[in-house]
C-alpha cells in the first residue's frame, strides 16, 4: 500500500454526495439520529434549509454538521435492513491534491483514504485499511523452537529429495544433494512464507556449507551456514518456503556429506490460515478467499 501526501489548510471539507439512494429521519430523543432507506429524489437546498428526506441534498461548498451531547449516544446512526447503511461515492483516481483536515475520509476508485497527521503539523492521505489489506500483509513472530529434521536419528519429514542417493545408509546428506523438509502443514492455522532456521552439521567428511532456500533452482554463490570437517557446528538462516502437497517446505543443500539437524525458531506468515485449514476461525481471519487463492497460486509458481 502507498500513501498519498497532502498538506492541510483551514479549508472546510466539501460535502460529498454520499447518501445517494438513502435518506435521513431525525429522532430527537437522547440526541440520537436514525436513518432509514428510501428512494432518492433529486433535490437542492440553500444554506440553512432543512435536510430533505428521500432526496439527494446538495449543500454546495458548505459543511453540513451534526452534533450531540448525549452520553454514550452516537451523533449519527444509520439503518438499512435491506442493503448498505452508508456509501461514499468515489472522488475519482487522483486524491493526492486534496488538502483535508485530520480524520477526513474520501473514497477513490482504488478504495478509501483517511487524512492523518504527519507529525509535523501537516497531514497526508493514507489508505483506510480493510480486512483484505491486513491479511495481505505478513507478520514475523518467534515460535517455540522445534526440530524439523535430524538426519542421524531419522526424525522429521522429508517431503522430497534430489535423488534416491541423497541420504546415505548412515543417515547423512550426501555431497551435492538436497532434501525438502516439512516446516508446517497446510491444514494448520498459519500460512507461512519464510522460516528462521538453525542448521547444524556433525561428522562431515570435509569442510563445506549449507544452503537453505525456496524449493526450486538453488541460488548459486550463496551460503546459509558453513561447517568444518569432523566438527559439530551450527548457523542460522532465513529462508523462503514453498508448498508441496499438504506441506509448507524448505530445501536444504549440503556441499559436503554430513549429518544434519534443522531447528525451526520463527515464521513469517500471512494473516490467514493454510489452504487446507478447516478451523472455526477461518471465516473470521481469512479475508478474501479470492486473494488467498491468488497468493497461493503465485507462491507455487515461484
Amino acid at each position: 500500500m502507498s500513501d498519498l501526501v497532502s498538506v492541510a489548510d483551514a479549508a472546510v471539507v466539501q460535502r460529498r454526495r454520499f447518501l445517494r439512494g438513502g435518506a435521513l429521519a431525525a429522532a430527537a430523543a437522547g440526541g440520537a439520529v436514525l436513518a432509514t432507506a428510501s428512494s432518492a429524489v433529486p433535490a437542492s437546498a440553500a444554506t440553512g434549509d432543512d435536510l430533505k428526506l428521500g432526496a439527494l441534498n446538495d449543500a454546495g461548498t458548505a459543511t453540513t454538521g451534526l452534533s450531540t451531547s448525549g452520553e454514550k449516544v452516537a451523533a449519527l446512526q444509520l439503518t438499512n435492513a435491506n442493503g448498505a447503511t452508508l456509501r461514499l461515492t468515489s472522488y475519482g483516481e487522483e486524491v493526492g491534491d486534496l488538502d483535508l483536515p485530520i480524520g477526513s475520509i474520501v473514497n477513490s476508485d482504488y478504495g478509501p483514504y483517511i487524512s492523518v497527521s504527519d507529525g509535523e503539523g501537516g497531514t497526508y492521505l493514507s489508505y483506510l485499511a480493510t480486512a483484505d489489506d491486513v491479511t495481505a500483509l505478513t507478520t514475523t513472530a518467534p515460535v517455540q523452537p522445534r526440530r524439523i529434521w535430524d538426519s542421524k536419528a531419522k526424525k522429521g519429514t522429508v517431503v522430497g529429495k534430489s535423488s534416491s542417493k541423497a541420504i546415505d545408509s548412515k543417515g547423512r546428506l550426501v555431497k551435492g544433494e538436497w532434501v525438502d523438509l516439512r516446516v508446517a502443514g497446510t491444514n494448520e492455522e498459519t500460512s507461512p512464507v519464510a522460516a528462521f532456521l538453525t542448521l547444524a552439521s556433525s561428522g562431515s567428511s570435509k569442510d563445506g556449507f549449507f544452503s537453505a532456500y525456496l524449493p526450486g533452482d538453488r541460488p548459486t554463490g550463496t551460503v546459509s551456514a558453513f561447517f568444518l570437517k569432523g566438527k559439530t557446528m551450527s548457523g542460522t538462516a532465513y529462508a523462503a518456503l514453498g508448498v508441496d502437497g499438504t506441506s509448507f517446505t524448505v530445501r536444504v543443500y549440503a556441499s559436503q556429506t554430513t549429518y544434519v539437524t534443522v531447528d525451526l525458531s520463527g515464521l513469517t506468515s500471512y494473516g490467514f490460515p493454510g489452504p487446507d485449514y478447516t478451523g472455526a476461525a477461518d471465516v473470521r481471519r481469512s479475508g478474501s478467499s479470492a486473494r488467498r487463492a491468488a497468493v497461493r497460486k503465485a507462491r507455487r509458481a515461484r
